[in-house]
């Protein structure tokens, strides 16, 4: 034990207390309005907000569902839930995070977003899938959305514009990507043509 007296030591722990009440104070101001936590909050508009939540209910109510049967009936149920939610397949200003950058052999821009974990929007990732079925969402060598795309990195948060495709087939509302419903309901990646995407601010 030291000599240090009492009443010091009782003053310079409260000292310490206080400055510590302080910096936590000033930490959670900083916290609630930094652009990390601001950002996504402030530009996530009501219809990704409830795309979002629609595809997360989904997949809930499909790995929650006793057997194949009932899970059945939860795809058409999404469907129309998505659609309810999206009333248009234009969408602008969605907020999401670059997941996949890359480019097909002949050299048109393959590009992808994860809006939250393990729903993602993209392009197609080959040629032949634009030509057998008509839809066109890769991104030309020579266009300006090529040369946006192309000063972005994996993991960046973007701002982005563009649309959906209307599903005919399989009750999605708009063309997911998956081969098989477990997929399309766990891990779904939708169909989408990018008019415009720029870093958030």
């Amino acid at each position: 034990m030291n000599g240090k007296p009492a009443s010091d030591t009782a003053q310079g722990i409260t000292g310490l207390v206080l400055l510590v009440m302080v910096g936590t104070i000033g930490f959670g101001i900083w916290r609630s309005t930094s652009p990390a936590d601001t950002d996504v909050a402030g530009q996530l508009g009501t219809h990704q907000a409830a795309f979002q939540q629609t595809i997360i209910d989904a997949r809930t109510a499909y790995n929650n569902a006793p057997n194949d049967l009932v899970r059945g009936k939860e795809r058409p149920k999404r469907g129309e839930a998505v659609c309810a939610a999206v009333p248009s397949p234009e969408v602008r200003d969605w907020v999401g995070t670059v997941y996949d950058l890359t480019s097909t052999g002949d050299g048109s821009g393959v590009f992808s977003v994860e809006l939250e974990q393990d729903i993602w929007l993209s392009t197609w990732n080959n040629s032949a899938s634009e030509t057998t079925t008509g839809l066109h969402t890769l991104v030309p060598a020579d266009s300006p959305l090529y040369e946006q795309i192309a000063g972005l990195r994996k993991g960046q948060q973007v701002m982005f514009s563009g649309s959906f495709f209307m599903d005919k087939a399989d009750g999605d509302c708009f063309n997911e990507l998956s081969l098989t419903m477990r997929g399309s309901m766990s891990e779904p990646a939708f169909l989408f043509r990018f008019s415009d995407v720029r870093p958030a601010p």
